[in-house]
């Protein structure tokens, strides 16, 4: 069982999702900053993994998986992508080589594969902080 923050700029829409994750065995906490869990308030209990879909606002995704890398305390958290529109998961797979990329029917396998294999602690150049 793995602590999985899900990023998803639709909650409502991450419900199937979340559902895998969960099915999974996992513990999930959903991204939402209207009223559910924020970036800064996980600290206490940091994520051993962080699924990200790409289905709507991809340039937040990778916002969101830059922060991460640049922030000391969770620069090696794996970093899984779902989803999108094959140019714009182009643009995140240059920028984020070592993540893992996954279509939802294969998100629990993902998350497994991304567990095993170190990520880099290194954030991508192009967005960086």
């Amino acid at each position: 069982m793995a602590r999985v923050l899900l990023v998803h700029w639709k909650p409502e829409e991450a419900f199937d999702g979340l559902a895998l994750l969960k099915g999974a065995g996992h513990e999930v906490h959903v991204f939402d900053t209207q009223g559910g869990i924020g970036l800064a308030k996980f600290k206490s209990n940091l994520p051993d993994v962080v699924v990200i879909s790409l289905e709507r606002l991809p340039s937040h995704g990778r916002e969101v998986a830059a922060w991460f890398r640049s922030t000391k305390v969770t620069a090696s958290t794996p970093l899984v992508f779902v989803g999108g529109v094959e140019e714009k998961v182009n643009l995140v797979q240059e920028a984020f080589p070592d993540a893992v990329f996954c279509t939802w029917r294969g998100v629990r396998g993902a998350v497994t594969k991304a567990l095993r294999h170190p990520q880099s602690a290194n954030p991508p150049a192009r967005w960086s902080n």
